[in-house]
């Protein structure tokens, strides 16, 4: 079932009704990049999602040459309720071309509240032509979706706080062995005298 939306001031807000096991698609306009979203229920789903195209996010800054930013509201509805969702959605070749950019490095990125921070998730390229480069992925959040650069790191978005957290150990045990070397001297250092 196709679902079409009613444009409000928050963006293009798509009215839900759908039972357990039931599928409907979505075909945003307002994030130009976005085909589809195919949402599949994992319970009854009664409410509204509301997609539209912004200029920032949280943490946007820690994404790498952003092409798209969607927000996600979702209106009478938990997350939970979502047995999956498919995203479909498509690049120019010219903006990738302008970027420097090829179809290995395109990213779909979603934004978990929970944790502050973008997760890369699984994007597959699907087709292409002469303008396009398609892709489909399947999000885990549902508030914020980017399509940007995998930046190719060792650590992703996800792992920083682990980064920081280990580094803050390593100095910490780097000052116990400088302190234990000091002492140690000190020790060796003082005078034995004989009664």
């Amino acid at each position: 079932e196709i679902v079409e939306p009613t444009i409000e001031d928050d963006g293009e807000v798509y009215g839900i009704n759908i039972v357990a096991s039931e599928k409907i698609v979505l075909y945003p306009r307002s994030c130009s990049s976005i085909l589809s979203v195919t949402i599949e229920a994992a319970n009854k789903i009664k409410g509204d999602m509301i997609i539209n195209a912004v200029e920032k996010a949280p943490n946007d800054d820690k994404l790498n040459n952003i092409y798209e930013i969607c927000e996600i509201k979702l209106v009478d509805i938990d997350a939970d309720d979502f047995e999956s969702v498919e995203v479909d959605f498509k690049v120019t070749k010219s903006w990738m071309e302008d970027n420097e950019v090829k179809s290995s490095d395109i990213a779909f990125f979603s934004y978990d509240d929970d944790k502050s921070n973008w997760d890369k998730e699984d994007t597959q390229e699907k087709a292409e032509n002469s303008v396009y480069q398609y892709f489909t992925t399947e999000p885990g959040n549902l508030t914020h979706w980017a399509i940007a650069t995998d930046d190719g790191s060792a650590f992703s978005i996800s792992n920083t706080g682990w980064v920081l957290g280990i580094c803050l150990f390593a100095l910490l045990i780097i000052i116990i062995l400088v302190v234990f070397i000091a002492l140690r001297q000190k020790k060796q250092e003082e005078p034995i005298y004989d009664n």
